[in-house]
């Protein structure tokens, strides 16, 4: 069996609430997401988190706010970009992931 990607990409951003530790891979890969419009299986995620899917971008929203402009969001990341992406990443990724995280509420 192969998963349709629109059940690969809700298993991402339910992996950002569910895992023991942050994994900052699922911020960067939400944000690729949602930058590149991809599909995302609205229905499994409600099914998976007994969440509606607003309320459950509510919580990731909130969640993002709480880390604080001084958490390492580079941990984990750091060897797979390249300068710029690091840069960015360091700079951007958190607002602008919340930025389009606040456009599907």
């Amino acid at each position: 069996m192969v998963l349709q990607g629109d059940y690969l990409t809700a298993n991402k951003f339910i992996a950002l609430l569910s895992r023991d530790q942050l994994a900052n891979r699922d911020i960067f890969d939400i944000w690729f997401i949602l930058k590149h419009h991809r599909p995302i299986n609205k229905t499994h995620i409600e099914a998976i988190t007994n969440k509606s899917f607003q309320t459950y971008i509510l919580e990731m929203i909130q969640f993002l706010e709480h880390l604080g402009t001084n958490y390492k969001i580079l941990d984990g990341l750091g060897t797979t970009l390249d300068e710029k992406q690091k840069a960015f990443v360091k700079a951007h990724l958190i607002s602008e992931t919340l930025f389009l995280l606040h456009s599907l509420v």
